[in-house]
């Protein structure tokens, strides 16, 4: 496994499963030891890294958060198979995931916006969108991200809500919309916690100065053009 992520001998890694989508099987992956990072006391905690599969010999992206654990707050992984199901264009395919709430220590906090841990595996590993190698790239990644953003809203009618810099990747060319945990089937009327949903440097004028606005599409368009000024600016 190390020598599969390119990792150091003494690097400690630990092992863990993940129910396989669809199937009674377990995806079992080996991962190097988790970083400590400075999170702030609000958030999700999220924590991404690639990711060994012990049984198919591969590398894939195993993705550890503390989702929200609200009603009508999809699981990540459901969202991913909703997407799927319909053939969402320019998405990686979620191979396992789930919630550890059976966990002694993973215990949920009532005082506050409650969160569980959420376990989820991508079939890819993707570049950073800011790792583009031409002005061209950039613009078609953030183009081929619209693609799956505008799919999903037609097709599976989930809006994504969050588009930043850190969810569009470059793989083999492409750029693949990722990171759905803060989606939302627009079939839902209303909001569903009170917290503001996205990433403050890429939310729309509008959401920013209006709290209790309505996220529209026209507010994740806003989005990516903020992402696309934003990484050119600072990255080219």
């Amino acid at each position: 496994a190390r020598s599969w992520l390119s990792l150091p001998d003494t690097k400690r890694m630990f092992k863990l499963s993940i129910p396989v989508v669809d199937s009674s099987d377990m995806l079992t992956l080996i991962i190097p030891q988790p970083v400590a990072y400075g999170f702030p006391p609000v958030g999700r905690g999220t924590r991404t890294c690639p990711a060994f599969d012990l049984l198919n010999k591969k590398v894939v992206m195993f993705k550890d958060s503390w989702r929200v654990s609200l009603p009508d707050v999809l699981l990540e992984g459901e969202t991913y198979r909703l997407l799927m199901s319909h053939k969402v264009r320019n998405i990686a395919t979620c191979l396992a995931y789930h919630d550890l709430s059976s966990a002694a220590w993973a215990r949920s906090n009532t005082a506050t916006t409650p969160h569980i841990l959420h376990h989820l595996a991508l079939n890819i590993v993707g570049n950073k969108l800011t790792k583009f190698q031409s002005s061209r790239q950039l613009v078609q990644s953030v183009r081929d991200a619209l693609i799956a953003h505008k799919d999903a809203y037609e097709l599976a009618k989930v809006l994504h809500r969050d588009l930043s810099v850190g969810n569009v990747i470059i793989y083999k060319g492409v750029g693949i919309l990722i990171d759905w945990d803060l989606a939302k089937l627009i079939t839902i009327q209303g909001p569903r916690q009170k917290n503001r949903t996205g990433t403050w440097q890429f939310m729309s004028g509008y959401l920013v100065s209006h709290s209790h606005a309505v996220h529209r599409v026209k507010d994740d368009l806003e989005s990516s053009l903020y992402v696309l000024l934003w990484t050119g600016l600072k990255y080219s």
